[in-house]
């Protein structure tokens, strides 16, 4: 018995854009390598948001429909 869902899930995929986008805006803005991190957190955080605010709900929309 196997527990693999038929849906495979894409967040880390969102999370990995958060991070990597984020860090290239801060560190295209002020230069730095500390803003680059910074930048790195704060991706990941509007990574995260994003997923539980808009993704997550969008498949239950459409099964009520």
């Amino acid at each position: 018995m196997s527990n693999i869902s038929s849906n495979p899930s894409y967040d880390k995929y969102y999370y990995l854009l958060g991070l990597v986008f984020g860090a290239l805006t801060a560190l295209y803005c002020s230069g730095s390598l500390l803003s680059a991190v910074i930048g790195a957190v704060a991706g990941l955080v509007f990574a995260v948001v994003f997923l539980k605010a808009l993704v997550r709900g969008r498949g239950d929309e459409k099964a009520l429909s």
